[in-house]
């Protein structure tokens, strides 16, 4: 997901803690009696896994290696009893060790686990998935220089960027580590690919976590997962199939909306400028989208 999107949604969470507890606090403690109550009613029917998609799936592991999952979310939040459909999921980096009971080093179910392959190489122009690596949280990243194949240099793709070095897509350049990325294949539905999925009338933004034959597991707007099906799912391409001039569909918030006229395209960066109505926009090349 973008990390202007995991940043929002982070910070939206802990202000909405933050103010059901003072308002609780003002009301007499009404917040906590509400949270108590919540979990009371779950009882021995809690659902630790409410998404229509195998909970543990086979995956290729080594030990030391490193994957990507919510590990410190969905643990905390399934011992807390919460809904896991309305919660936030921002996955992390961790490192490999062992699967027991089909969770990855006791904490997350596979399905929620995506490997990076050790001993990975990329070339110039590549789009890998990793993390962000003087921050944190998943990412895609577009390979700016390959002279080391294992650790190439790389600006984020899902990071904001402004255009005018203040955005954290410009300030943040980073070499990464040796083993920490997957090389993504355009047009390909995998792990970390960019996706949109169709729900409620509309074609909504995302990233693939998983896929089990016909299932697929995404991560959507404000880090909240979804299971769907491959009919209701479209791969947005890597390599931008339109050019300056063509409408477009683009990423607003949550869903995509049409009416777009394509600016200019900087593929060295991964950016495109759209406009509609006399505004102009700078968006990922993830976030762009010719036929939806």
């Amino acid at each position: 997901m973008k990390k202007s999107l995991i940043l929002f949604a982070a910070a939206a969470f802990a202000l909405a803690s933050c103010g059901s507890k003072t308002e609780g606090n003002a009301e007499g403690g009404d917040s906590t009696n509400a949270e108590a109550t919540e979990v009371a009613e779950a009882g021995d029917n809690y659902n630790d896994y409410p998404w229509d998609f195998p909970k543990s799936i086979d995956l290729e592991w080594e030990a030391g290696q490193y994957y990507l999952a919510p590990y410190t979310f969905y643990p905390k939040k399934v011992e807390e009893k919460k809904d896991l459909t309305r919660e936030v999921m921002i996955f992390y980096n961790d490192t490999y060790s062992e699967v027991t009971d089909g969770k990855v080093n006791g904490k997350t179910p596979t399905s929620l686990c995506i490997p990076l392959p050790k001993g990975e190489t990329a070339e110039k122009g590549d789009v890998v998935l990793t993390w962000w690596q003087s921050g944190s949280g998943m990412q895609r990243a577009l390979v700016t220089d390959a002279s080391s194949s294992d650790a190439p240099k790389t600006v984020y793709l899902d990071l904001n960027y402004k255009g005018d070095g203040t955005g954290f897509a410009e300030k943040f350049v980073d070499q990464l580590k040796p083993n920490s990325f997957k090389v993504l294949t355009n047009g390909e539905l995998e792990p970390g690919a960019p996706v949109a999925y169709f729900e409620d009338g509309k074609w909504k933004e995302a990233t693939c976590i998983n896929v089990d034959g016909d299932k697929v597991l995404v991560l959507g707007f404000a880090d909240h997962i979804y299971s769907t099906t491959k009919d209701k799912v479209k791969v947005i391409p890597l390599v931008p199939e339109y050019k300056v001039g063509d409408m477009v569909s683009v990423a607003v918030v949550d869903s995509y909306s049409d009416g777009y006229t394509v600016k200019k395209i900087d593929l060295s960066i991964g950016r495109v400028w759209v406009e509609k109505n006399g505004r102009e926009d700078i968006k990922s090349i993830f976030e762009v989208s010719k036929a939806l």
